[in-house]
């Protein structure tokens, strides 16, 4: 699995904390990861609250929150609400890339397209040298996207 031990930090610390918040710079997959962990995790319900800014629920014995990290530092509702803050660093170029094979089948069948080794690598590459102002893994899977829907147009596809 991607990002497995990253995923299983976070579930040791969900339980010895019980109130979490993920934080990060956007695009790293905080939300993705909070709600992976809610879908995963059989020993108790859990609550996802996306971008947490003032409005913080407790209804649940198990609650994940996500922010930035420009929040997280500012608002100290968190801590004295007894949430941990846990730290989501972007995705490696290696996690990235297993992500982009991850998602190679959905955007071939999505799109009625063949996307080679080479292309996601390609993928990989522009993104990390133009789009500079986000953070991976999200800039990845934008640019699959986009190039994917982009040669499905031109194929004469809908996709």
């Amino acid at each position: 699995m991607i990002r497995e031990k990253l995923i299983e930090d976070i579930k040791e610390k969900l339980l010895k904390y019980k109130k979490i918040i993920l934080y990060g710079e956007s695009g790293v997959g905080k939300t993705y990861l909070a709600k992976h962990i809610a879908c995963t995790t059989t020993w108790y319900n859990i609550v996802v609250q996306d971008e947490i800014h003032r409005k913080i629920s407790t209804v649940s014995t198990f609650n994940i929150g996500t922010t930035t990290t420009e929040m997280w530092l500012q608002e100290s509702m968190f801590r004295n609400r007894g949430f941990y803050g846990y730290f989501i660093p972007e995705a490696t170029k290696q996690e990235t890339i297993d992500i982009l094979f991850k998602l190679k089948p959905y955007y071939e069948s999505l799109r009625h397209i063949k996307i080679t080794d080479y292309d996601i690598e390609l993928i990989y590459a522009i993104a990390d040298k133009f789009m500079t102002h986000r953070a991976f893994p999200a800039k990845g899977v934008d640019l699959m996207d986009m190039t994917t829907a982009k040669q499905a147009l031109k194929n004469g596809l809908n996709g």
